[in-house]
This record gives C-alpha cells, sequence and structure tokens, in this order.
C-alpha cells in the first residue's frame, strides 16, 4: 500500500497505482464518439478501445475503434479484454428524452450498463469502474443558493437522473461483490464545443449553433434558472486525476466535478451575445417552469485528488471554435 499527500489530505492507492505507465496503460471507453466522450478520449494521454456503434470514424494516436454496442456480450467482451480500467459515458438518453420512456430507459441504459460492470469485473479482477453520472440533475433544486455536496440527498429530478442513480447503486455493489475499484463522477453542465443545432440539450453548444445559423433558439426553462457549466478541458484533467488515483479495491468514491459557480441562463446568452457581438433570437416554449437551483461544490474532488476547475465562463467561451 503506497501512501500519497496531496493538499494534506492522505489518499490511500493501491499497487495498480503505483508507477502507472501512461502509453501501456489501456481503457476502455463507451460512448467515445459522444460530445464529451470524443473529447475526453481525444485529450486522455492512454492506449484505448472506444466502442461506438458509428461506421468510419477517423482514428486518433491513441484509440483503436470497436463497432459494436453495451447490449451485446460479444462486442462488450472485445472491448474489455486485456484491460484495466473501464470509462462508461454511453447513455442513450438525456433528462429531455426520457420524460415519457421511463421502461425504455431501464432496458436501454440501466440493464446494459449492469451486465458492463459484471463483464469488466470477470474479466479485469482488481480493474477499475469510472462511471459518468449526472451532477445537473442529481440533487435538491430549490433555489436557496447553496452548493450541493455529494453527502446531501439525491433527489433525481428526471428518469434520466434516476437511471444515473441506480447506476451507481449497481456499481458500488459490483465493487463489493468483486472486489473492484469504482469511482462516480457527478458531472454538472458540461461545454466546450459546438453541438448540433437540432438538439435540445446542452446550452451553450446549442446556441452557439444557432446563433451561426441565425435561426432561435429555443428556450425551454426559466431564463432565471441557475446553473454551473463546467468546460470540456477541466473535465478531462479530473478524468485523469481519477484514473491515475483508484480508490482501494472493493469500494467506490463519488466525485462532483462542477465549476462551483452559478449562472442564470440569461447570463449565460448575455455572455454569448456581448462575445460575439450578435443578438440571440429566442423562441420561449409556454408555459415555462419556475426557477431552479443546480450548483455544486467540487470540494472533496479538491481535497482529495487536488483538483480545481481552472476555466471560467467567459475564458471558455472564448475558447470555442465559433
Amino acid at each position: 500500500m503506497t501512501q500519497v499527500l496531496i493538499q494534506n489530505k492522505e489518499l490511500r492507492l493501491d499497487n495498480h497505482s503505483k508507477g502507472l505507465d501512461q502509453m501501456k496503460h489501456l481503457l476502455a471507453i463507451t460512448g467515445a464518439s459522444g460530445f464529451m466522450g470524443n473529447y475526453i478520449s481525444k485529450q486522455l494521454p492512454y492506449k484505448q478501445k472506444c466502442l461506438t456503434r458509428q461506421n468510419g470514424l477517423p482514428s486518433h494516436e491513441n484509440c483503436e475503434w470497436i463497432n459494436g454496442n453495451i447490449s451485446n456480450s460479444t462486442d462488450i467482451h472485445n472491448l474489455l479484454q486485456q484491460t484495466s480500467t473501464l470509462i462508461h459515458l454511453a447513455c442513450t438518453s438525456h433528462p429531455r428524452s426520457t420524460e415519457s420512456t421511463m421502461a425504455l430507459d431501464i432496458q436501454h441504459n440501466l440493464i446494459p450498463s449492469i451486465q458492463l460492470f459484471e463483464a469488466f469485473a470477470k474479466l479485469s479482477p482488481g480493474g477499475h469502474i469510472i462511471f459518468s453520472s449526472s451532477g445537473g440533475n442529481m440533487y435538491d433544486d430549490t433555489p436557496d443558493n447553496i452548493l450541493r455536496r455529494e453527502s446531501d440527498p439525491p433527489r433525481p429530478r428526471s428518469p434520466y437522473a434516476a437511471h444515473k442513480l441506480a447506476t451507481e447503486n449497481f456499481l458500488r455493489l459490483c465493487c463489493e461483490k468483486y472486489g473492484i475499484k469504482g469511482s462516480i463522477l457527478r458531472i454538472s453542465n458540461p461545454y466546450g464545443i459546438l453541438l448540433s443545432k437540432e438538439r435540445t440539450q446542452g446550452l451553450i453548444g446549442v446556441a452557439l449553433s444557432k446563433l451561426s445559423a441565425n435561426e432561435p433558439l429555443e428556450i425551454f426553462d426559466s431564463l432565471e434558472t441557475t446553473r454551473d457549466y463546467i468546460h470540456l478541458d477541466d473535465i478531462v484533467k479530473a478524468f485523469e486525476l481519477v484514473i491515475q488515483h483508484p480508490p482501494k479495491a472493493g469500494t467506490c468514491e463519488v466525485f462532483n466535478v462542477s465549476s462551483g459557480k452559478g449562472h442564470t441562463i440569461n447570463e449565460v446568452l448575455k455572455a454569448i451575445e456581448e462575445m460575439t457581438q450578435k443578438s440571440i433570437i429566442k423562441k420561449v416554449s409556454l408555459p415555462l417552469p419556475p426557477p431552479s437551483w443546480s450548483v455544486l461544490s467540487s470540494l472533496k474532488l479538491e481535497q482529495m485528488l487536488g483538483w480545481k476547475p481552472q476555466i471560467s465562463l467567459i475564458e471558455g467561451l472564448k475558447r470555442i471554435e465559433f
């Protein structure tokens, strides 16, 4: 057992993480062709096996694409062979898409995730699973200006968040049963690239795409709703630290990954307009819900692994190629 001191906080690491070789350490990644997964995969300095349902994707230096999906046992076996760390990002839904499809969400996401975890545990004894969960939809959203912590009681506000929470609990059970290691990252609201203007999720990336096309941005929420937005570069650094420092065998840690700073939808849109010197055409879908609040504390990740968000909203907007 090795002891590492990070910001006066003792973190116990097992021998698996000692002397980690960046180029020989083989990752398995699901969802690597999604907007967040694609960005993370390209930035992580590790050899990777990446599962995708798309054909003809361009490869990058560290990535070996494997065509398939997480519902197919053969595809999963091919993905997980000889890997020591699994990053599970794949998800067929988002908070807006699952309101009327709760059973399908369980069928398409929860059950395959459990099967994936068990397959990894059997193929990679002592391995490490990193699960990308929901931060922005996991906690109470009462507008009280209080930062949500990992110790706060979960209160999923959508079927999407409910299946994410259930997946977290099954990951914990797998860690205890099989002796693997688990890390859960509750990521707030990621941004950092342009997104398809057809999407209904991802305010910043969609707003910039709509602005570029001179098309109206559909508003589904109160303009006073407050969220924290975390840049993809900060997210990548969180993943790197968690890969390098897995928890003890048989245990599972939960970390918020967030900026810790709240911005209303109105403030975000005004910042985009000031940066681009263009006006966003807004199409409001009535009736709008009352304002809500979701801003997370990332103090635990800072204390245990030394991670801090570095990119402010304004700086993050400037980094997007537009």
